[in-house]
């Protein structure tokens, strides 16, 4: 009797156990979470042994809605971040300068006007704008015109002191070539410190190329090294030299007889002074006399100011800059942090502590563990860990006053940017917002991608160390974030 009791008590027991939904959902949940996180870890781990090669990889992956690191390799270790870097540089600007924040081009003297005549000096000032172009100098100019002057006795005067002089920043690659995305950068520089060339084959083979420049000016020379053949393929090469504050631009090589017209943007040297000399030329075009030639010197504090150019808001800047991957635009908005945080003319050193302090008090990170030198990531002694970008990452979602700008800034993957083509696939498309880096040997991106449950998640991808771009190791990012894309917890 007893016996028979004391297994009916047992059965009932355990189906009071069996069917406690609370009980079961607390021994089978973490059972689940568990598989799911080892088997998320070792589909990556496949891919990454599948691609990576002999590249070192670095990879952190947390999810925005439970904060959980889903997946980490070498997270803590320190990798040149290339143009990853702008993440810090744009969020730091949007912090230190407001989204609002709008670069002054300015026009100053010394003297008066009198009868048409200015009886004084004339100062150009640059304050650090990336977009100023040709058409703002004209505009300057017509402000001249509009105000009646139709003489300036005195000398033209640029005044470039916003940034110090050096336009290199520490650690980047002095055999790099004279390209757009190589532009010399400074407090006073104009269509992008670069000027234009078209190469159109010459009417008959063994005769020059046809050279058409843009804008034209006499502070840069062409020599035309170049000759037109009937062969089909072209092989030319544009050489920039410096010598004696002039810039001279060499074309070698050969043209194709049935070539369409060939399009360079060549960077150019001294652009402060590059600018000051489109600015006279434009001043003679609107019959405006000076006699005087360019030289250097910062305008007066008790001057008059003559004109003013206004740029775009800082917003979307920040939003051309990283959409673009724009070299120029990140490094002069990171000396206009430095100018802005400590009321001297901005540099490498004092905007690199400037964006430094920001991470520290802003953003929650610890700068001493990292390495910031410029604001483009063109420098190899900048160091970040995936870690560090997730943990920006992360807190910019959650608590940055500008996380709508910095948002809307970030290339969206088969969409715009540098993610357009770099990411078509279907797979991904619209489901990855990210900063991308390349150099030699060094591949990055950081951002976010949406799964298919729409589960957001913060991550970064650093790959470093391999010799030369293989099939392989370019498609590893990508790979990646189709597998994040493609994540269900189901």
């Amino acid at each position: 009797m007893f016996r028979r009791a004391a297994i009916s008590f047992t059965v009932i027991l355990s189906f009071v156990f069996i069917q406690s939904p609370l009980l079961s959902a607390a021994s089978s949940t973490p059972k689940s979470s568990k598989y799911q996180a080892q088997q998320f870890k070792r589909n990556l781990d496949k891919v990454i042994e599948q691609y990576a090669g002999k590249a070192n990889v670095g990879v952190e992956i947390v999810s925005l809605r439970s904060g959980l690191r889903l997946y980490q390799k070498n997270a803590e270790n320190l990798f040149i971040p290339a143009s990853c870097l702008k993440l810090f540089t744009g969020a730091s600007a949007l912090a230190m300068l407001g989204p609002d924040y709008t670069f002054a081009t300015t026009v100053w003297t010394d003297g008066q006007i009198v009868d048409k005549k200015l009886e004084g000096n004339i100062y150009l000032k640059g304050s650090g704008d990336p977009e100023l172009q040709s058409k703002n100098l004209e505009e300057l100019v017509f402000q001249l015109k509009l105000a009646g002057i139709e003489e300036i006795t005195g000398t033209l005067y640029v005044d470039n002191s916003d940034f110090d002089g050096v336009s290199q920043g520490p650690g980047w690659m002095w055999d790099d070539e004279p390209e757009y995305w190589n532009s010399p950068m400074d407090a006073l520089t104009v269509n992008h410190s670069c000027l234009q060339l078209w190469i159109c084959p010459g009417d008959d083979s063994s005769q020059p190329a046809k050279i058409f420049v843009h804008p034209k000016t006499s502070f840069v020379s062409v020599e035309n090294l170049s000759k037109t053949i009937e062969e089909t393929n072209s092989n030319l090469a544009v050489f920039r030299r410096v010598a004696a504050n002039k810039n001279l631009i060499q074309i070698k090589g050969a043209i194709a007889k049935t070539s369409e017209p060939i399009t360079y943007e060549v960077s150019l040297d001294q652009p402060h002074l590059y600018t000051g000399h489109l600015f006279l030329e434009m001043l003679a075009k609107q019959n405006i006399t000076i006699t005087s030639s360019v030289e250097e010197k910062k305008s007066p504090e008790n001057g008059m100011q003559l004109a003013e150019h206004r740029s775009r808001p800082i917003s979307l800047i920040v939003q051309k800059m990283m959409k673009d991957s724009d070299n120029l635009y990140a490094d002069c908005l990171f000396k206009k942090t430095g100018q802005r945080r400590f009321g001297t003319m901005g540099s490498w050193s004092n905007a690199s502590q400037a964006v430094r302090e920001f991470l520290d008090h802003k953003i929650g990170l610890n700068s001493s563990e990292m390495v910031i030198l410029d604001g483009s990531g063109l420098s190899r002694y900048n160091l970040v860990s995936p870690r560090q970008f997730v943990e920006f990452l992360t807190e910019i979602k959650k608590s940055f006053p500008y996380s709508a700008e910095f948002l809307a800034s970030l290339p969206i993957s088969g969409v715009d940017g540098s993610l357009k083509t770099a990411m078509d696939d279907d797979r991904l498309l619209s489901k990855v917002r990210a900063k991308t880096g390349s150099m030699r040997g060094v591949r990055t991106v950081s951002g976010y991608v949406t799964t298919k449950e729409g589960e957001e998640l913060a991550f970064s991808i650093m790959i470093n160390g391999f010799i030369e771009p293989r099939p392989k190791e370019s498609r590893l990012e990508n790979e990646i974030c189709k597998y994040m894309a493609m994540y269900s917890r189901e």
